[in-house]
């Protein structure tokens, strides 16, 4: 089966989806380019919901994990997950009656994919000798990048990115992490890779929704620092220079990182659209993109800036034709209470502040610490 008809199907014997974990994996299946598909028999990926079920259910659920072996059988590739309050109380029981079953995604198994990486590591028997390649989009890089930081306290490892995001942003500069489901990137680690290889050929294969996840990066980019790099961007016609973009974007985040590793002070800059985004992106379950989600965040902010007169007029009208003209989003149906809650639980929380980044024109944005009582009228005036 080819990348582009990859597919994963959820049985359902709980309760509604957006209660637990599994539409936390659907989203993260969507972004990795998974569709939803109602036939297990011919899905790659087959997700078990068990979520608060009575116990009088869980016979006619084990029928239906049972009948899932003959799925295994004709299909050792499937992978099988359940997830819920069976896979929390009797995981392990569940596993090892059950072979064919692949994951445990109950609340206990939040970080099932990484635990299993780990394992895998280990029963390899890999060494501080060896080397991880990640070789993908910005979820293979961080998957690859935090296990190489957790692993045996740290092994070697190497990005190859082959998404345009991973490219120009999520692949260099050592953040690693994972989401949770509090929010995005909860946990994590500064680890740096050995080496970045980036062949852009392997761009050429993305779908557009993908590409365009790079494109919110890279015109970040522009507002950040670069007005050259922010028109060119903008103006949708610069696939003949992939490489020269690329390189531009990498240089500037290679000497923000130089100056904050650890992003105290100035890498902060590099969570433009990020804030709000990143709520955004969570209150979707984490059915919208990385990409599209900056994108949201990135003109709300602007608005914001030009609303308290820190941006220079017309800013927030100049982002948005920007990312309009290149199929991305710019607003968003959520609340600015549902924002709000999710910001507040932003890992740039410090104390009673929140630092936000602020475009003041293209090409210069300002850091500034909003108090946290205050989050939700700025939420309130992005959204006007």
């Amino acid at each position: 089966m080819s990348d582009k008809n990859k597919t994963y199907c959820l049985i359902n014997y709980g309760c509604q989806m957006n209660e637990s974990d599994t539409e936390h994996y659907a989203g993260q299946l969507q972004e990795l380019g998974y569709a939803p598909n109602p036939d297990f028999h011919t899905a790659d990926i087959i997700i078990v919901n068990t979520c608060c079920v009575r116990e009088s259910a869980e016979k006619k659920i084990a029928g239906k994990i049972g009948e899932l072996k003959a799925v295994k059988r004709a299909n050792p590739d499937v992978v099988i997950c359940v997830a819920g309050c069976m896979a929390q109380k009797d995981g392990e029981k569940l596993r090892k009656k059950h072979p064919q079953v692949d994951l445990l995604l109950g609340t206990a198994y939040v970080n099932d994919f990484k635990r299993l990486l780990l394992e895998f590591l280990a029963e390899q028997e890999i060494t501080r000798q060896d080397i991880i390649i990640a070789l993908g989009g910005g979820v293979a890089g961080d998957m690859a990048g935090f296990a190489a930081a957790v692993y045996q306290r740290g092994i070697r490892f190497v990005q190859v990115p082959t998404t345009f995001l991973a490219a120009v942003d999520s692949s260099v500069g050592g953040k690693t992490a994972i989401d949770l489901r509090a929010g995005k990137n909860m946990a994590g680690a500064f680890y740096q890779p050995q080496l970045v290889l980036c062949d852009v050929d392997t761009l050429d294969t993305l779908p557009e929704e993908i590409f365009a996840d790079g494109i919110a990066e890279t015109l970040k980019y522009g507002v950040i620092g670069d007005a050259k790099l922010f028109a060119e961007t903008a103006s949708g016609d610069f696939k003949e220079k992939l490489e020269e973009i690329i390189e531009t974007c990498v240089k500037m985040k290679r000497d923000i990182v130089n100056e904050d590793e650890f992003d105290t002070g100035l890498r902060q800059l590099l969570n433009l659209g990020h804030t709000l985004g990143h709520s955004i992106e969570k209150n979707s379950n984490f059915t919208l993109s990385h990409g599209h989600a900056v994108a949201i965040g990135m003109h709300l902010i602007a608005k914001v800036a030009e609303r308290r007169g820190l941006a220079e007029k017309g800013l927030a009208e100049t982002i948005r034709q920007a990312l309009l003209h290149n199929n991305l989003p710019t607003s968003t149906s959520y609340t600015a209470e549902e924002i709000a809650a999710g910001v507040l639980k932003d890992k740039k929380r410090r104390g009673g502040e929140i630092s936000f980044v602020l475009p003041t024109k293209i090409g210069h944005c300002e850091i500034v610490k909003i108090p946290t009582e205050e989050v939700l009228d700025l939420v309130r005036t992005a959204l006007a």
